[in-house]
């Protein structure tokens, strides 16, 4: 097949209005590692990964393929990338496994499942809030609120400014199409002064959540710095909050175009536990990530020199049909399986746990609250190669 066919893949209208599943399809077939050098004129070209077991090779070998130098793509590929080395998802061991243990005791199963009282309940005000008015716009009223008052506590993000710093959040994220843009830029400043200042209060005043348990780890004679904290605030931050959102929401218009499949959950016949999984699976809420070579190597008799940048598709990856049988049905009760929403490697995602709980407890409640679901219009999606979900999500909800 000529490469000549082959679909512009930072192109936002191929996210927008066209079928990026089909065009990742071929790619796994005709050419599974791809040099990418058909973008636009201020893209530099860069190699596309398409296929599950090449994919995970490139995500768990930090040593050949690095993180430091930006985990997306952007427009100025040959340029380091802010933070690189500073961030956690732009840090490679030994610093990466260093800073990661300052806090992921927050984020172990156990203490996760100690949260769901607290994300049921939050879980109940939005959903009745969406029943009483009795339409909402899913998306954006219940999904984007939800994981942020949920990780509020964790994140020191005070009641009064959970609205503010969803929006700038979701700016940041949205932006991703000009991902080096002044909007996204600026959204991502605000949040980094927000981050500042919890350091502050923190280093004055710890308690019990993501930057206290840096500060101490600095009081324990490991050495995290102020900037790192800082960073790795507004990493963790859009790793909890985004992600959710608009996988969530995903999540949810397919199931309303799924009837039997959403009445055998609303009857106890289908597992809600591995729906989610599912849900995961055909809807990561990141298409890709991008790793660079730190030495000439070979992938898949792809030829890869030294600093070239190498991206992963997650939801290709996800539909690779040498795993994944039927790979683009969405079938609520498969199982096993084994996607690759989270990532791999050392930088599996550390609130993979409270994802999956947070999405679980919002639909159950949904479903438990209401008789009725159904949709308003026509979803959009975002014209991202970053971000995957809907622009919006309108529906109505009668309540049992």
């Amino acid at each position: 097949m000529s490469l000549r066919v082959l679909p512009d893949l930072t192109d936002p209208d191929l996210y927008a209005n066209g079928d990026p599943h089909a065009a990742w399809a071929m790619m796994r077939r005709e050419c599974p590692v791809l040099w990418h050098d058909h973008g636009g004129p201020d893209q530099e070209p860069f190699w596309a990964v398409t296929t599950y077991e090449t994919g995970l090779q490139v995500l768990t070998d930090w040593h050949t393929f690095s993180s430091t130098n930006g985990t997306f793509l952007r427009a100025n590929l040959s340029d380091s990338f802010p933070g690189g080395g500073k961030m956690l998802n732009l840090m490679d061991p030994p610093r990466h496994t260093m800073l990661r243990r300052a806090f992921s005791n927050l984020f172990t199963r156990a203490a996760v499942s100690r949260m769901e009282p607290r994300i049921r309940e939050i879980a109940r005000d939005l959903i009745a809030a969406a029943v009483d008015a009795g339409a909402c716009d899913f998306a954006n009223d219940v999904a984007a609120e939800f994981p942020l008052t949920v990780a509020a506590e964790l994140l020191s993000v005070e009641p009064e400014d959970v609205a503010k710093i969803s929006k700038l959040n979701r700016l940041a994220a949205e932006n991703s199409s000009e991902f080096d843009g002044a909007i996204a830029q600026g959204a991502h400043l605000e949040i980094l002064r927000y981050g500042a200042d919890v350091v502050q209060k923190r280093w004055e005043n710890p308690g019990a959540d993501l930057i206290s348990a840096m500060v101490q780890a600095q009081h324990n004679g490991i050495d995290v710095s102020v900037e790192e904290m800082v960073l790795t605030y507004d990493n963790v931050l859009f790793g909890v909050t985004e992600t959710t959102r608009h996988t969530v929401t995903s999540g949810l218009l397919a199931l309303l175009e799924s009837p039997r499949q959403l009445q055998a959950l609303r009857r106890g016949e289908a597992s809600l536990e591995i729906a989610v999984e599912e849900i995961l699976r055909c809807f990561p809420a990141i298409n890709h990530l991008l790793r660079t070579a730190t030495a000439d190597t070979t992938v898949a008799d792809a030829s890869i020199r030294a600093g070239q940048p190498v991206t992963v598709w997650l939801a290709s990856m996800n539909r690779d049909e040498t795993l994944f049988e039927c790979p683009d049905d969405f079938i609520i009760d498969r199982y096993p399986n084994r996607h690759i929403t989270f990532g791999g490697g050392m930088h599996f995602c550390l609130g993979a746990a409270l994802a999956r709980l947070m999405m679980r407890v919002l639909l159950e409640e949904l479903f438990g609250m209401t008789r009725e679901i159904a949709l308003n219009d026509t979803p959009q999606r975002i014209p991202s190669h970053l971000t995957s979900g809907l622009e919006s999500l309108f529906i109505t909800l009668r309540p049992r």
